[in-house]
């Protein structure tokens, strides 16, 4: 379960070690959203969390990693003769598409 809370720059600069223990000892994933007039600029994690969002391959046996980058192989190519400017355009019109479906 997340639990997400928001706070200040200068809440966090006068309660950061109460922030740093909620986020470190806490069994829930526990996110600290840092604003600065009123826009979120950072944020406060665990660090397993970090290592986790820095390296995606620790989420994935070796195997299905490496399935992937096959999958990526077969999609480069076979799309290496195709114009890159022209699957670009492609592509952002495909995600456009998708988008106002969803919405």
């Amino acid at each position: 379960m997340l639990f997400q809370q928001t706070t200040t720059l200068k809440d966090l600069r006068s309660k950061l070690s109460e922030y740093i223990s909620m986020i470190a000892f806490s069994q829930a994933r526990q996110d600290v959203v840092i604003t600065r007039f009123g826009k979120p600029v950072a944020a406060l994690l665990k660090y397993e969390e970090y290592q986790r969002l820095m390296n995606p391959a620790i989420n994935f046996s070796k195997k299905k990693w490496e399935r992937g980058f096959k999958f990526i192989d077969k999609a480069r190519k076979a799309t290496e003769k195709v114009n890159p400017q022209h699957l670009q355009k492609t592509v952002n019109q495909v995600i456009k598409d998708v988008r106002h479906q969803d919405a």
